[in-house]
């Protein structure tokens, strides 16, 4: 049994990898004919990072904290005279193909199945993620780390998590608000109840913070209409825009993840595309149970550990409301938690439409 496991988890892994160094060969190709824009790889962020590579600095605002680590590993090959493009292939490969073992891992220890191909598919949606200078692959990593201990409680993956942490300033907020719903999912749902109200509170006022004092985005930066010129409307006027209205940014995500789609022009345009829409025919076709996740997580509260994946999804929407940009990429560096809770609540949790 072990040695069909490894066997199969082995061959299952090499194709993935196959896959990944197909996407990336392909890319190369593309991009130095110019046959690809910014709607479907962030060109824009390689061209920052390597900016501050090549230069060794980064410029003095308190975003750039979330560009320091890696701006650092890949200074250090940048110094030592190495192609930072191809270093970042190398980086971003070996990150998604040990995310995708720690996926199928996860997968058969708690249904004793691998992927089925249904599911599979929708991996495409973060090869994206494998060229040039990024932190998104490293953000698969350490949400799939840190789903992995919530279903498993192994302290290694937590450690792993604990080693990304730097990556992203984000990173440590999931993680505190993470190990704080661990704790309050011991208790009764009123207590889960209450510690998601308060974070989300504390998150609507760090929101008008961040705002008013235009450490992220302005209110003068946004159209004179929408929802979320409604929101900056009100925070400007108020200080109440956010804390009303951010409980409806895990939907803007969504629907910012389905405007992205765009018609492609070449191969990597088309897989790129091929990902995001099998992304969201996975969220469409399960819309209320992942809704029912973020919003209603004391639902399952007699099944502990859909209780504990259930407190990192919450965690990561509670934390990401807070920001006033809203981008599809960070819903793609989660998804593949998603997966993980859509397929184990399918299995463990037929659907049922109530309240508690």
């Amino acid at each position: 049994m072990r040695f069909s496991y490894g066997l199969e988890v082995s061959t299952r892994v090499l194709i993935f990898s196959a896959l990944i160094i197909g996407f990336q060969v392909v890319f190369s190709f593309e991009y130095s004919l110019g046959l690809l824009t910014n709607k479907f790889i962030n060109i824009p962020d390689h061209e920052f990072y390597y900016t501050n590579i090549s230069s060794s600095n980064l410029i003095g605002a308190f975003s750039s904290f979330n560009n320091f680590v890696i701006v650092k590993i890949y200074g250090f090959f940048y110094a030592h005279g190495f192609n930072v493009e191809l270093i970042s292939f190398f980086i971003n490969a070996c990150v998604l193909i040990f995310s995708y073992w720690l996926l199928e891992f996860i997968i058969y220890f708690k249904t004793g199945r691998f992927f089925q191909p249904q599911y599979l598919i929708t991996l495409f949606a973060i090869f994206q993620f494998s060229v040039l200078i990024n932190k998104d692959s490293f953000a698969v990593l350490f949400y799939i780390s840190l789903m992995s201990y919530a279903l498993t409680n192994n302290r290694r993956f937590l450690l792993i998590s604990i080693v990304l942490i730097p990556i992203r300033i984000q990173f440590l907020f999931i993680f505190i608000c993470f190990i704080i719903f661990q704790y309050l999912q011991k208790k009764s749902w009123t207590f889960i109840l209450l510690g998601v109200l308060f974070f989300y509170f504390l998150g609507g006022m760090a929101s008008v913070f961040l705002e008013r004092s235009e450490v992220i985005l302005g209110h003068q930066n946004y159209n004179s209409s929408g929802l979320a010129y409604l929101i900056s409307w009100l925070n400007e006027k108020y200080f109440i825009g956010s804390i009303l209205f951010n409980f409806v940014k895990p939907i803007q995500y969504f629907w910012d993840l389905m405007i992205s789609l765009s018609v492609p022009g070449s191969v990597i345009s088309f897989l790129v595309f091929f990902g995001r829409f099998s992304a969201i025919l996975l969220i469409s076709i399960n819309f209320y149970r992942i809704l029912s996740i973020i919003y209603m997580p004391w639902k399952f509260r007699n099944y502990g550990e859909l209780l504990a994946l259930n407190a990192l999804v919450v965690s990561f929407f509670l934390i990401y409301i807070i920001s006033p940009v809203v981008n599809y990429r960070y819903l793609l560096d989660f998804f593949p938690v998603i997966l993980i809770a859509v397929i184990l609540h399918r299995r463990r949790y037929p659907l049922k439409i109530r309240i508690i």
